[in-house]
């Protein structure tokens, strides 16, 4: 009995689990909870989540806390389960756990052990199988990266060229439409200079007609400052100087009734005048005949005698004619004289 339990002591220990003569001899439930969880960590199980329950558990019970002692125990007990056959642990139960025989611990404690030394070198004999695998995963990785790595590349060659032909797309669009208002604004500047043009005209115009504007004005003030240097603010001044228009405007009626009556004077002496000269002319125009008759010369002589003297008085009564016209023309004044022919 003694020579099993130290075996069994002994392969543990090689397993590297947890073993004491003692606990072998005499187990408890600490010790199986703490050889349990140590297998299982050797295989990278969370032993810290077994000691807490799981979803369906929580809507199983009411008040969780109350049930903190045994949770840990039925789920280390439901996982070995899960692994049992493989373990070839058979009709494993939570008593096992909780009431360890020491028979039935030595059993299930070196198939446990077993199981542990020979996952252990089996790992080691397919430790270079396992490498071989590995490196072909890492070359396959690899190559997988770099292949990804030049689908990336290609992916971001082809994204840049995509932005750069949209990129150069937009440059054309935007040098349209720069082009586009260029020729707009050309078209919208002959505008504006055809309309400069026809302002500056107008303005011109506008000077022009300020100008012509201006000076009327400066005449009609002119006007307007003599009219009211004339302007008789006094009635009494105006009325006296109504009388004196009044008088002024009588006196020359009367001088224009004289000139009247002189006037027709100087045309009686006028037409006079018309008829000696008329005469005069139709004697001279006998002269030949006189030069021409001899018989006639003495009569012409006499003639010439009586026509002599009547044009000496016509210049007399001519100079006589012009003499009273000088002195109507002193004694009225040209103006009048020219307004009475008038």
């Amino acid at each position: 009995m003694d020579g099993d339990i130290e075996n069994i002591h002994k392969i543990l220990l090689d397993a590297q689990l947890p073993s004491t003569i003692s606990d072998i001899r005499n187990p408890t439930e600490e010790y199986v909870i703490n050889l349990l969880t140590s297998f299982l960590a050797r295989f990278q199980v969370d032993t810290n989540a077994l000691q807490k329950p799981t979803f369906e558990q929580l809507q199983k019970m009411y008040y969780a806390e109350a049930y903190d002692s045994i949770i840990g125990i039925v789920n280390l007990k439901a996982t070995i389960s899960g692994i049992s056959t493989k373990l070839f642990l058979k009709d494993f139960s939570l008593t096992d756990i909780t009431s360890p025989g020491p028979k039935l611990l030595r059993r299930q404690a070196k198939f446990i052990s077993n199981f542990v030394i020979y996952s252990t070198n089996k790992l080691s004999d397919i430790n270079d199988d396992i490498q071989a695998i590995l490196n072909r995963r890492q070359t396959l990785e690899d190559l997988i990266k770099e292949k990804n790595d030049v689908i990336e590349k290609a992916n971001r060659e082809a994204l840049y060229t995509s932005k750069q032909l949209a990129k150069e797309e937009k440059l054309k669009k935007e040098i349209k439409e720069v082009r586009q208002r260029v020729e707009a604004n050309k078209r919208k500047k002959t505008q504006l200079e055809s309309t400069l043009k026809e302002t500056q005209n107008d303005q011109r115009e506008v000077a022009t007609e300020h100008g012509a504007l201006k000076a009327k004005a400066l005449k009609e003030a002119k006007l307007i400052a003599k009219l009211e240097a004339d302007v008789v603010t006094s009635p009494e001044d105006y009325r006296n100087h109504l009388q004196q228009l009044e008088q002024q405007s009588k006196e020359k009626s009367e001088r224009r009734e004289n000139m009247q009556e002189a006037i027709s004077a100087k045309n009686n002496l006028i037409e006079k005048l018309e008829k000696i000269m008329a005469f005069v002319q139709e004697q001279h125009g006998k002269f030949p005949e006189i030069k021409n008759t001899l018989s006639s010369l003495k009569d012409a002589e006499t003639n010439a005698e009586t026509m002599k003297k009547k044009v000496e008085e016509l210049d007399m009564e001519i100079a006589k004619i012009i003499q009273e016209m000088e002195q109507h023309e002193n004694q009225y004044g040209s103006d009048e004289i020219k307004e009475i022919r008038a």
